[in-house]
């Protein structure tokens, strides 16, 4: 995997579009404390790979814990549920 991630593999990660995650990335910053982007070249925004892995493993996985043994249901409802916060 690459030492930074772009937009369009951000925004997979969330199973979303770039759109919409170029729209709420700032809220789930502020609010879920998502990483944030650095500047590269001036004006491409990338991601950590690391960071992005690392809010993804403690947030999914809390809420895996919390709610049941299926990874790609707990998956699809923390997604469902942070889009329903933005």
């Amino acid at each position: 995997m690459s030492e930074f991630l772009n937009i369009d593999e951000v925004a997979a990660r969330f199973k979303r579009s770039r759109s919409w995650f170029y729209k709420n990335h700032k809220k789930l910053c502020r609010e879920q404390k998502f990483p944030q982007p650095l500047r590269l070249n001036g004006y491409n925004i990338q991601w950590s790979s690391a960071d992005v892995d690392y809010w993804f493993d403690t947030h999914i996985n809390t809420f895996h814990q919390a709610n049941d043994n299926h990874l790609g249901s707990s998956y699809e409802k923390l997604l469902a549920m942070n889009a329903a916060l933005l």
